[in-house]
């Protein structure tokens, strides 16, 4: 997904004014807890020695993450004092079952017999299963908290873009090989 500012408009739309529409429904009906999935991504892009924190200052980078933030900034606000509290889950990339994106190309290409120049890349990278996420907002509807909690889910091993590649290529039955180039 690669939003541009055209998007802008309808990121606003479905992330903010729909979002508050539901949590104004939820609320009226006496709805204990609302869960709203967010996004990492409105923390920014990238950190470099650490991984984002939920003390962090928002920075996102794009429309997507910035009206993911104006949600849950409006959310705060709208539930505020009320007997609907908010659950702010700030997933990575979920992948399982129907994964799409770059995720569902990086697949295409690891299931190719082609030698991969993949082997330098040492980053760090959150994933989070469709699974554990949908574990988190189970409990998340079970354990109310008063007021707004906010929690950033991952499967808890970050894995490198070049260990990601291995253990793809391995579950697939590939061995074609993943290598280094040195310039």
């Amino acid at each position: 997904m690669k939003p541009s500012p055209s998007d802008s408009g309808l990121f606003m739309r479905v992330n903010v004014d729909g979002s508050l529409a539901l949590a104004r429904i939820a609320q009226s009906l006496g709805v204990g807890s609302f869960v709203f999935l967010s996004s990492i991504k409105v923390l920014g892009e990238q950190t470099f020695d650490v991984p984002f924190d939920v003390t962090d200052i928002p920075r996102p980078c794009d429309p997507y993450a910035m009206s993911k933030l104006a949600a849950e900034n409006g959310l705060r606000t709208e539930l505020a004092g009320s007997c609907t509290n908010l659950c702010i889950i700030r997933p990575p990339l979920v992948y399982g079952p129907y994964v799409g994106g770059n995720f569902l190309r990086m697949l295409a290409l690891a299931a190719t017999k082609l030698p991969l120049p993949v082997g330098g890349f040492h980053n760090k990278r959150s994933l989070v299963s469709v699974w554990n996420l949908s574990s988190l907002i189970a409990r998340a509807v079970q354990v109310p908290r008063k007021g707004c909690s906010v929690y950033h889910v991952s499967d808890g091993q970050d894995l490198s873009t070049a260990d990601l590649f291995r253990a793809v290529r391995e579950v697939m039955g590939n061995s074609s090989p993943i290598f280094s180039v040195h310039l």
